[in-house]
């Protein structure tokens, strides 16, 4: 019941975010428009002087360490759908107004967000000005990625990355994000492959062996804190960024074979696990299933549970049209 209500409570939040970027559907997205804005952005006087975006930055420097970097990657805090209508109505636009900034560098040259080059800490950095700057109304978003920094003759003109931005926001208004099997499969990956849930959780360590305690385990179920739908669509409009937010998890197992898993325990666990890390804005869901099979090569029968997750959803989201 808990989680038929929770998944009524996730569409319900969905179709109000539909609802609200649909009402912005004549706002002109051009990529002339864009490019104009994210000009207007970069080379705005106050930013100009105080990030050192030209005078370190592109040459390769890191301004508060001196260090040499190779890729940057710049967010900016405005209210996206005013100033794109802003920059459509007038042209010859000079200016968006105060805005704040945050910035992630990389000593590698990348060519776009990684699991270790997240565009996290500029996001962050962001939020923080935007604070300092007791700004509001708006939200920070990635502008402009930078790479080849300080090799002139490879250097580009870097990627305006409110080109993502627009992608996301039509993703959201159409409501459909790519469910495909290779998508979810890619997701379990990134789960399963995560350096601190191999590190600090020992799911994959007992399934290896089969037994916790004195008890043989026929099967097991992990439980994932996540928020489904962003993470789906992180790795859409970024397919290199192999990390997901910090999270939490679960898990649980049965001295009782069976080829199927409520899950019902590992769950409770992994949202005493987020509640532990104050973490918001996810839910816990049954990422994996396994059999211990004791065999040294192939240790475990695995199957990606996020596969079922979609199907549940695609159930709750035909019912509840059906009740409208």
């Amino acid at each position: 019941m808990r989680r038929l209500f929770t998944n009524l409570l996730i569409i319900l939040v969905l179709g109000l975010t539909f609802n609200i970027h649909a009402s912005y559907a004549q706002i002109v997205e051009s990529d002339d428009n864009l490019d104009k804005l994210r000009r207007v952005i970069i080379n705005d006087p106050k930013f100009f002087e105080k990030s050192k975006y030209f005078s370190k930055i592109f040459k390769g420097i890191n301004p508060k360490t001196g260090d040499k970097i190779e890729t940057s990657v710049v967010a900016v805090y405005f209210n996206y759908d005013e100033i794109v209508e802003a920059v459509n109505k007038n042209p010859e636009i000079k200016s968006i107004g105060n805005f704040a900034w945050g910035f992630e560098f990389s000593k590698k040259n990348l060519n776009g967000l990684t699991a270790k080059f997240t565009g996290r800490k500029a996001i962050e950095a962001c939020y923080k000005h935007a604070k300092k700057k007791k700004l509001s109304g708006g939200e920070c978003i990635f502008v402009d990625f930078q790479n080849n920094l300080g090799d002139w003759g490879n250097m580009h003109r870097g990627e305006n990355y409110l080109y993502k931005e627009r992608q996301k926001r039509k993703i959201l208004s159409s409501g459909k994000i790519d469910e495909s099997d290779e998508m979810l499969n890619k997701l379990y990956k990134v789960i399963m492959n995560d350096p601190d849930f191999i590190k600090k959780n020992k799911y994959l360590k007992y399934s290896k062996v089969g037994k916790y305690n004195k008890d043989d385990i026929k099967t097991m179920a992990l439980a994932v804190y996540l928020n489904y739908e962003k993470e789906i669509l992180d790795l859409m409009l970024h397919p290199l960024l192999l990390e997901l937010e910090p999270y939490a998890w679960g898990w649980e197992y049965s001295s009782v074979d069976s080829d199927y898993y409520n899950g019902f325990t590992a769950i409770q666990r992994c949202y005493k696990d987020a509640s532990k890390k104050k973490l918001s804005g996810g839910e816990c869901i049954i990422v994996d299933f396994r059999k211990p099979t004791g065999d040294a090569q192939y240790p475990a029968l695995a199957k990606n549970y996020l596969l079922e997750e979609r199907e549940t959803r695609k159930v709750i989201a035909q019912n509840s049209k059906k009740s409208k």
